[in-house]
């Protein structure tokens, strides 16, 4: 965890950062290389170069500008492909519910309208609740040695080594948000991701329909603008192998393996009868306890669900994905879930949130 004086200064440049974005939108001052993404298509970057890029990093003999002509927080400069900033100048620093009807996705603030992958911030949950990625809150302080491993695998893992763009330890390197796709950025329901600007969100080979406002509104219909489209495979009980058809749990499998693998024995989700770990990329049963919540007609964004089609308006085979308990990025309650575990009691009153929004009949 940073100390005091760590955040004063956070909070000093998330400051000197919201009031040049005010002063800009009060004199009708164009945003572009600011606001990254356009929300009404989605596509490829626009606005002027320097706005993101610098040739020699190095500006009136200062070389720690941010993309706002603000001090950054760090120094580890320059960043590659000439970028004035990593990941957090665009994606961090603003509320929600201000930046994101702008045009970019922030998240690193935990007191607006959540978007659909959630926010890094620390709450009341520590460091369990959120991926501790080094750009932004640093490591997790129940791994304060390299003699941790990653949840759901035997790889061991080394402090500050996961950002933005995953996890990389000597060999082992594992992908999340890939790098090369902001000039191409395609849009809509994304089924042939052979490039990174071409996959869902940037997540390299996944597929899945994108929601055009990250979900900062969303309903409960599976039409287009209501909320993402999750890619997933339906398989049942005695399917084998770990999916590896562009779904986005495949992409979470990368590092979290065992919870993916459907081997019937430690490594895996089943045992030979019945399952070990909750179930991933698995279809979502229609009749008993689990015909109460439908989401090919009533969706529930707190509780997602993936498609073997993704076509807005005509999706099909829901599945159970990870997201279905738990946040990408990271929310308010240990583990990233969705929902506060302690406090899913069964058979102790009605209630229709957390476990018990697909396990109906166990809460009463």
């Amino acid at each position: 965890m940073k100390d005091k004086q760590y955040y004063s200064i956070k909070e000093e440049w998330i400051a000197m950062k919201t009031r040049k974005i005010v002063k800009m939108l009060l004199a009708g001052i164009s945003l572009a290389g600011v606001v990254c993404l356009a929300p009404s298509d989605g596509n490829a970057v626009t606005g002027r170069c320097y706005e993101c890029h610098t040739m020699h990093a190095s500006q009136h003999g200062d070389d720690t500008l941010d993309f706002l002509g603000n001090a950054t927080l760090g120094t580890a400069v320059p960043y590659e492909t000439l970028l004035k900033e990593g990941c957090w100048g665009c994606h961090a620093g603003v509320d929600n519910d201000v930046a994101v009807p702008l045009g970019t996705p922030q998240v690193d603030d935990n007191d607006g309208a959540l978007i659909a992958g959630g926010f890094f911030v620390a709450s009341s949950a520590g460091d369990a609740a959120f991926h501790n990625v080094a750009d932004f809150d640093g490591s997790d302080s129940n791994f304060v040695t390299s003699s941790g491993v990653i949840p759901g695998t035997a790889q061991s893992y080394a402090i500050n080594k996961f950002s933005c763009l995953g996890y990389t330890d000597g060999a082992f390197t594992k992908a999340c948000h890939s790098t090369g796709g902001h000039h191409g950025n395609a849009a809509g329901n994304l089924t042939t991701p052979t490039t990174v600007a071409k996959s869902f969100r940037f997540l390299s080979g996944v597929k899945g329909y994108e929601d055009p406002d990250w979900q900062h509104t969303n309903a409960s219909t599976n039409a287009a603008g209501s909320h993402n489209l999750y890619f997933a495979e339906n398989v049942a009980f005695g399917g084998g192998g770990v999916a590896t058809t562009g779904t986005l749990d495949s992409k979470c499998a990368e590092c979290h393996g065992y919870f993916h693998s459907r081997n019937a024995d430690n490594t895996g989700i089943k045992g030979t009868t019945t399952w070990t770990r909750h179930p991933t990329d698995i279809a979502y049963p229609a009749t008993g306890e689990y015909a109460t919540y439908v989401p090919t007609t009533a969706y529930d964004t707190n509780v997602p669900v993936g498609y073997t089609d993704t076509t807005p308006g005509s999706v099909a085979g829901p599945a159970v994905i990870c997201l279905s308990c738990h946040w990408a990025h990271g929310g308010y309650y240990a583990d990233l879930l969705r929902f506060s575990y302690g406090t899913m009691n069964a058979h102790s009153g009605a209630n229709t949130t957390g476990c018990f929004k697909c396990h109906a009949l166990k809460d009463t």
